[in-house]
């Protein structure tokens, strides 16, 4: 076992934190740094994730820009809180958290975050503070909607293509298949500059491994079929030590489930 998965939740998340009191700086949009900073909270841990009822308030930072904080509740045994620090200048975000252990925590000012799946639960609060700020928030939440609302009938064709996949699989004669536990995020910076999809598989600081779809692959359904194919196969060939990138074993796979050849590579 690693020395990661060793730590307690506590130590896990401080580690996760301790990046992002370094500033972060996202020009992409001025919420894409948010978002990312909340998918990657929800997928460090399984505890429920709630906000407060009102999470978060507007105040003149020092230097005359806006600036924002809200907190973070993580329920468990022993409650958890991230303070977030947001300021705001130029259409950029420069982002820190503070991580806390309260005595007790007041549920009846908790708006619990219900969804399991960590790209939901994290959009969820995504769109939960946008909505109660009015700080360049307006493509954000138009945004975030569109994606939601596009979410269940993009992950019927990931069920479908999975079918696919797996019926591939075992003409291949491997054994090795899909993840076990695994969540789709469509969003336009996990993905490099040069490619529409990318699949990462689970590790120390995520519970679950990664199936990221560029939303330009939206606006054609054959052509989100074929990303998604792309990215699962790319899934069911992932092991400990073993690379496979585009070759020979991927090309049997594509061939086998249906994966046109200008998507092969």
């Amino acid at each position: 076992m690693s020395f990661i998965k060793r730590l307690n939740v506590v130590d896990r998340l401080q580690i996760i934190l301790d990046k992002w009191n370094i500033p972060q700086r996202y020009p992409l949009s001025s919420w894409a740094g948010i978002e990312d900073f909340h998918l990657r909270i929800a997928l460090a841990t399984d505890l429920p994730l709630a906000i407060e009822s009102n999470p978060s308030y507007s105040y003149p930072s020092s230097n005359g820009n806006s600036g924002i904080t809200w907190r973070l509740v993580l329920i468990g045994p022993k409650p958890l809180i991230i303070n977030c620090y947001a300021t705001f200048y130029d259409d950029l975000w420069t982002l820190t958290s503070a991580l806390s252990q309260p005595l007790s925590i007041n549920h009846t000012k908790l708006l619990p975050l219900n969804n399991q799946d960590p790209w939901l639960k994290s959009m969820t609060l995504t769109l939960a503070l946008a909505s109660a700020l009015d700080v360049e928030s307006g493509e954000a939440k138009a945004s975030g909607e569109a994606r939601l609302e596009l979410y269940p009938q993009i992950l019927e064709v990931v069920k479908q293509e999975e079918i696919k996949v797996n019926a591939a699989l075992v003409k291949a004669d491997i054994k090795k298949g899909m993840p076990k536990n695994s969540t789709l995020i469509i969003n336009d910076w996990l993905t490099p500059k040069d490619k529409i999809g990318l699949y990462r598989k689970a590790n120390d600081f995520r519970s679950c491994a990664l199936i990221v779809i560029n939303s330009k692959a939206l606006g054609n359904r054959d052509y989100l079929r074929q990303v998604i194919k792309h990215e699962l196969i790319h899934a069911a060939l992932t092991r400990e030590g073993y690379q496979h990138g585009h070759d020979k074993l991927f090309q049997k796979l594509a061939e086998l489930s249906g994966l046109e050849e200008q998507y092969r590579k």
